[in-house]
């Protein structure tokens, strides 16, 4: 009996010990091991969601505590370098809005150069436009001279078929010096430097004035200038100055397509659905190629000769377009000319710095 005694007080003990030592080690799993990991795998959920300023407060000298420390210091690189990219971004954008303005500039350079091209061929052929109203004034006023002067001489009264006759001739003086007049205006107005400035406009009145520019040179080359307005088209909000600059481009290298006769055709629409003013410049004359098609709006591409054209007058009225929130096409053909469609809204967007970047992309070669 005593020897199962002894037997039982030593498995009683064994199985003590075995408890304990159970014990104690799941105490130290949990204290040593499972506490650091599950606070590291918190700590990792935590700068995944984009903590980086949290860190592990485990120090100790085994392999748990090396792993807290570098955790530790991989999240304050991470906070770092994410610093150095937030300050680096408002460089950039700070850097990207002083690029923008100064390309804004760079464009607006470029348009009054091409406006002072334009307005240098304008000045010939508005000088034969007004010499032509002016020979009449002075035809008409020779005639009346002359018939008064007989009178005068000869102390005779003037009978009023004279009379009327002379009425007559000063109704058209008065016209042709009105002419005269509204040319000089109209070419004022298209050489005026000013800001954009939006307005309501009647596109048509619009494009009968950058005709008028133009007509002489059309008359020289034996070109018929066709209209074809819809009357019922809405005013457009637009910057007048820079509608015609781009109506007169365009006139201008259609007639320089057409080598002696032609015809050019001008001609609006309104789209209603999509509040969309539609115009169009056709030309029957030399067309191009695809190749052209595909450049004819790159700055200072141009397929006239050396020395008779800088290759700005497309690109400007490409960056005018845009400028207004409107789009342009070209449809052309050898031999069978050229046909430029616009498509301009009724209120284009309000200016901003993405509409300018958006105008000068095409320009970034100066």
């Amino acid at each position: 009996t005593m020897i199962g005694a002894d037997l039982t007080s030593m498995l009683i003990a064994y199985i003590l010990t075995m408890t304990a030592i159970a014990v104690l080690s799941g105490l130290f799993v949990v204290v040593m091991v499972h506490r650091p990991v599950k606070e590291l795998t918190d700590g990792t959920r935590r700068v995944a969601r984009g903590e980086l300023n949290y860190r592990l407060g485990m120090k100790s000298n085994d392999e748990i505590g090396d792993l807290a420390e570098s955790f530790n210091r991989m999240t304050e690189d991470l906070q770092q370098a994410r610093d150095e990219i937030t300050h680096w971004a408002h460089t950039l954008e700070k850097r990207v809005a002083e690029k923008t303005e100064k390309l804004k500039q760079a464009q607006d350079s470029i348009i009054r150069v091409e406006k002072m091209a334009s307005l240098g061929q304008l000045s010939a052929i508005v000088a034969h436009e007004i010499n032509n109203p002016l020979a009449g004034v002075l035809t008409y006023a020779k005639l009346m001279q002359r018939k008064l002067a007989r009178r005068l001489d000869n102390d005779e009264e003037i009978p009023n078929p004279e009379i009327e006759e002379c009425n007559k001739y000063l109704s058209i003086i008065e016209s042709e010096t009105a002419r005269c007049g509204e040319i000089v205006k109209n070419l004022l107005l298209f050489s005026k430097k000013s800001a954009i400035q939006l307005q309501p406009s009647d596109l048509n009145k619009l494009l009968q004035k950058s005709i008028m520019l133009v007509n002489h040179q059309m008359e020289l080359n034996s070109i018929v200038c066709e209209t074809d307005f819809d009357s019922s088209l809405p005013a457009v909000t637009c910057d007048n100055s820079q509608i015609q600059q781009m109506v007169v481009a365009l006139l201008i290298n259609a007639c320089e397509a057409i080598s002696e006769s032609g015809n050019i055709t001008v001609s609006t629409r309104y789209d209603e659905r999509r509040e969309l003013a539609l115009l169009k410049i056709t030309d029957d004359g030399v067309g191009m190629d695809e190749e052209t098609k595909k450049r004819i709006f790159e700055p200072f591409f141009t397929t006239k000769q050396v020395g008779n054209g800088t290759g700005l007058g497309l690109a400007v009225v490409f960056g005018i377009v845009e400028r207004h929130g409107g789009s342009i096409s070209v449809d052309s053909e050898i031999g069978r000319g050229t046909t430029f469609a616009i498509e301009l809204p009724l209120k284009p967007p309000q200016p901003s710095r993405d509409l300018d970047a958006s105008l000068i992309d095409r320009s970034e070669i100066l």
